[in-house]
């Protein structure tokens, strides 16, 4: 078995127990995190330093 098999499989086994024992919950605040792997990335993503070439603004 590959890791990466090994992940799929641990994601696919974490998502069914989620989904079948985290319900009905009445919260006030979520937070959502996310988490990034880079590989082959600049040091400018790493540091989440991102910059638009044009940048816009949108109103509206």
């Amino acid at each position: 078995m590959t890791v990466l098999r090994l992940l799929a499989d641990a994601g696919t086994m974490a998502s069914k127990w989620h989904d079948e024992h985290v319900q009905d919950l009445q919260s006030e605040r979520v937070q959502a995190d996310e988490i990034w792997s880079y590989v082959g990335g600049t040091d400018r993503a790493k540091n989440g330093v991102w910059r638009l070439k044009r940048p816009r603004t949108v109103v509206g």
